[in-house]
């Protein structure tokens, strides 16, 4: 409705304007022909000058009416792009729940004592001292005592006595772990089956002991080696002896 009367005004403005001017061109008096040439010169300098300030105006006013014309149309200068940013509005930022989950530290699960076999010096006998098992204990991340030591023999046409377990420091077997009074020789044991064993298989207990209490200490993630001792006599041609650790591996003498 409203660019309808606007187009309509400013046709009829038009008109008009174009009218006047034709009117100021006619309306103004002419001299006769006795009129110098430059009065006449004058004249046309002086219309024409008018004519482009009417026409200055005219651009001005249609100017006008074109930007009203577009703002009753609904339409808008374009918007740079930075101020169309500058003018955007955000939504306000939702609020963000955090969890803090809390860094367990896993703790180190505590070692226990190791039992490992040890592979004699000789499994062949004949009669006399030999030595019939070897094994070593290390202790965990705390001190360990051990009271005990289980073996497992069986045997047949040949007799066995005294069985002595002995402890070393080292793994060749050359330092004595554990002092018992004063005596400190070869033949010191920590522990002791004294007597003939009956033929046949049997599980022999032998309890250690330290000179003061019953139990030998082995300080935490340290070894101690231990050796399984015996007298063997009267073997016969079918003898047979076999010696092993409780949990461990076996020793077949031949």
């Amino acid at each position: 409705m409203h660019s309808v009367i606007y187009k309509k005004f400013y046709r009829t403005f038009v008109l008009l304007l174009v009218l006047g001017g034709f009117v100021v061109l006619f309306t103004v008096p002419v001299s006769s022909s006795s009129l110098a040439d430059s009065a006449h010169a004058v004249t046309l300098e002086s219309i024409q000058q008018q004519l482009n300030e009417i026409f200055a105006v005219l651009k001005r006013i249609s100017d006008r009416i074109a930007i009203l014309l577009q703002e009753a149309q609904g339409k808008k200068t374009p918007v740079s792009t930075e101020t169309q940013i500058a003018d955007t509005v955000l939504p306000p930022a939702e609020p963000v729940e955090v969890s803090i989950v809390p860094t367990v530290v896993p703790v180190a699960s505590v070692s226990e004592p190791v039992w490992k076999f040890i592979e004699v010096p000789s499994r062949s006998f004949a009669g006399g001292l030999i030595i019939l098992y070897r094994y070593s204990i290390t202790a965990g991340d705390k001190d360990f005592t051990v009271f005990s030591a289980r073996f497992h023999v069986a045997f047949g046409d040949v007799s066995v006595k005294d069985l002595e377990v002995h402890a070393f420091k080292d793994e060749y077997f050359s330092t004595r772990a554990y002092k018992i009074g004063s005596a400190y020789n070869n033949m010191l044991y920590v522990g002791r089956r004294k007597g003939f064993l009956e033929s046949g298989k049997q599980d022999v207990d032998i309890s250690f002991e330290n000179g003061v209490s019953a139990g030998l200490l082995i300080p935490a993630r340290e070894t101690r080696y231990f050796e399984l001792r015996g007298f063997t006599s009267g073997k016969n041609t079918t003898a047979y002896l076999e010696v092993s650790g409780e949990g461990l591996s076996k020793v077949v003498f031949e």
